[in-house]
């Protein structure tokens, strides 16, 4: 590799200001730690990142630890081109945000031993470094803009949401399958535990309970869209019927709603 004969334009910056010169170089401070972002939150796994014009190092430190963190440095970034003079200036490590803990936390980015970035952010965690075993999605309506429905469901190799439908708003808010998960449940999608979940009125009596929630939102308890193989709709109510297990007895959970009350629903439970 040519040797460049050019001087860190950090340390010409500090050269400048111990020598009393001006300079107008625009790289002069240019460096940028742009993840995470000051008053952001994280959880899960992410990633710490941005730019550095020229450096041999790049690391952080977070909180009051001694512990400095490299990260690797050279990837490209075009968009850098015009302050760097080179686009092969990204930086970049792979993060447990959850390791560090909930509650706020600043970090501080240094290049060649030179502090270019701070930034105190908030970690949100369920109590763990990384949570196994579970699964979930849900709907967020009228994002990014009206008319627009966002699912989100979980992945656990992440620790965190991401987005699993893009969708036009159905603007039905009651029965129908509309606004599903896109995923085809199976049995086990549907457990008891589950089942407990979908609201029922006070003073119901089992085994039908009546309640009040629609066809999407119990399909967004269960994570799933219900198996039409197992739906029946005989014009007067819609039975969606899942079977939590093949055994002997069977163990059968039925969720029924009814077409001139959209908004209402019976439940039953049989052989748990």
């Amino acid at each position: 590799m040519k040797k460049q004969n050019v001087i860190n334009t950090r340390h010409k910056a500090v050269i400048a200001l111990l020598c009393g010169w001006v300079i107008t170089a625009p790289a002069a401070w240019a460096d940028s730690l742009e993840n995470p972002q000051p008053g952001s939150f994280q959880s899960g796994v992410g990633i710490i990142s941005g730019w550095v014009c020229n450096a041999s190092h790049v690391y952080f430190m977070v909180d009051n630890s001694q512990t400095a963190n490299s990260a690797a440095y050279g990837t490209e970034r075009p968009d850098t081109l015009s302050v760097c003079g080179k686009t092969n200036t990204g930086f970049g490590l792979l993060v447990n945000y959850n390791s560090l803990g909930a509650g706020q936390h600043t970090i501080r980015a240094f290049a060649d031993g030179v502090e270019f970035g701070k930034a105190t952010f908030t970690v949100n965690t369920f109590g763990q470094d990384f949570l196994r075993g579970a699964s979930g999605s849900f709907k967020i309506s009228g994002f990014p803009q009206a008319g627009t429905d966002v699912t989100l469901v979980w992945q656990e190799s992440q620790q965190n949401f991401a987005i699993a439908k893009v969708e036009a708003s159905n603007g039905s808010g009651g029965g129908g399958s509309g606004g599903g998960i896109g995923v085809k449940c199976s049995d086990e999608n549907f457990t008891v535990a589950k089942f407990n979940a979908i609201t029922t009125s006070p003073g119901s009596t089992p085994p039908f309970d009546q309640g009040g929630m629609t066809v999407d939102q119990v399909t967004q308890i269960i994570g799933c869209d219900y198996d039409p193989s197992k739906t029946v709709d005989n014009g007067n109510t819609i039975l969606y019927t899942w079977i939590y297990s093949g055994q002997i007895p069977s163990k059968m959970i039925l969720v029924s709603f009814f077409h001139s009350t959209s908004l209402s629903f019976s439940k039953l439970r049989y052989g748990f």
